[in-house]
């Protein structure tokens, strides 16, 4: 139930910081013009991005200590 509530007061002030933050920014990429994306957009990418390179990190050590224990 704990989990449950704090879901919802993250997802509430994700939201408030989401309305707050709807301004457009430009991002230069490598190649072709730049990219006008609300700055959110950027920080969701940001925040996911950093998810999957540390859920990657947790498969590979749960999977380095599997193999060190048989």
């Amino acid at each position: 139930m704990i989990k449950l509530i704090m879901g919802f007061v993250f997802a509430i002030i994700f939201l408030i910081f989401a309305s707050q933050n709807m301004k457009g920014i430009n991002i230069n990429l490598l190649v072709g013009p730049p990219v006008k994306v609300p700055i959110i957009v950027l920080v969701f990418s940001s925040f996911m991005c950093g998810v999957v390179v540390s859920l990657f990190f947790t498969i590979i050590g749960r999977s380095r200590r599997g193999k060190k224990e048989v």
